[in-house]
């Protein structure tokens, strides 16, 4: 895992304050998440995404599917992580789920109103694997959340990708609504040269944080780098996205990304709900704000999160 320089420096800019009502406060009480929260498109209802999709698909909700309620609250406007937190909750309790499976053409869709039982279980949240594509030997790598342990998941990924002898590695994205922020910026550092900057955080004081490389990845010089991504990539994949890119480590390839660059807490309310409040926000190594935004790619492809990657124009 590459070394990341801390920087801070003083600054004029601003950040906002957001409320919302949300069941969900109870969740996130006091605790700051990293790159989440607020952003992205206001009047669209979030889709079935990578973390919930396997279980969900077994009481036929399927990717793809927009979440219009979830236990009875709208979720028109919420961001794809706020979402998710409604849907956890304690072992065995229920919840319950009412959906729309878009139709061709601009029909109506069809509804689903679902009640599910909340279990454990565990999200592999690295998945490399080699593909062969127009003759040539890939290695794939599917990133479904950002952790702790992602950068060191990836290092070992590719390192057997270059003992097998792959031409290029493809970085899967899709439906990646982030994880920790932390995650997300050693993973880049690991493609970066050092000296290179991966993020910039600026407070609610105005103070200005920079993260850069202190030294070579192990991949900085490596093999070709392609990021598979889609509108439900987020937050700190946005992050390790907008990095490798804007520092010519790697190409963007699929759709414009959803547009999450802010940090906040969650502040409970006396009747239950809560207030989201906007502690601070990033900007990407050329100072780009991308919330709400996105990130363009530079080659655009429709490719849904259920089809293999080695399956995409990649």
């Amino acid at each position: 895992m590459s070394a990341v320089l801390v920087r801070r420096c003083s600054g004029s800019r601003g950040v906002f304050v957001r409320g919302r009502w949300a069941r969900s406060a109870t969740h996130c009480r006091g605790r700051e998440r990293d790159a989440r929260g607020g952003g992205g498109p206001s009047d669209v209802a979030p889709s079935v995404f990578a973390e919930f999709r396997a279980r969900l698909e077994q009481r036929a909700v399927k990717a793809g599917d927009l979440l219009l309620q979830i236990s009875g609250d709208e979720c028109r406007g919420l961001a794809p992580d706020d979402a998710a937190a409604l849907l956890r909750g304690t072992e065995n309790t229920k919840v319950g789920i009412v959906a729309e499976r878009p139709a061709s053409g601009g029909a109506a869709g069809e509804k689903l109103d679902l009640i599910v039982t909340r279990r454990k279980f565990k999200v592999e949240g690295v998945i490399p694997r080699e593909a062969t594509v127009n003759g040539r030997k890939i290695g794939i790598v599917r990133i479904k959340s950002f952790s702790s342990n992602t950068a060191g998941d990836v290092k070992a990924a590719v390192e057997r990708f270059k003992s097998s002898g792959v031409s290029r590695i493809v970085v899967d994205l899709r439906g990646n609504v982030g994880g920790l922020l932390p995650g997300g910026i050693d993973t880049a550092g690991l493609f970066l040269d050092s000296g290179k900057d991966v993020v910039f955080i600026i407070r609610k004081n105005g103070s200005v944080e920079g993260r850069t490389t202190l030294e070579a990845g192990p991949q900085a010089q490596g093999l070709p780098l392609t990021l598979l991504v889609d509108k439900g990539t987020a937050s700190a994949a946005e992050v390790f996205a907008a990095a490798v890119r804007e520092n010519d480590r790697a190409m963007l390839v699929g759709e414009r990304t959803f547009g999450k660059g802010v940090i906040q807490t969650v502040e409970p309310l006396t009747n239950g709900g809560g207030v989201a409040v906007t502690v601070a926000r990033y900007e990407t190594p050329l100072h780009h704000n991308i919330n709400k935004v996105g990130i363009p790619v530079d080659k655009e492809i429709e490719c849904p999160a259920s089809r293999d990657a080695a399956e995409c124009d990649i």
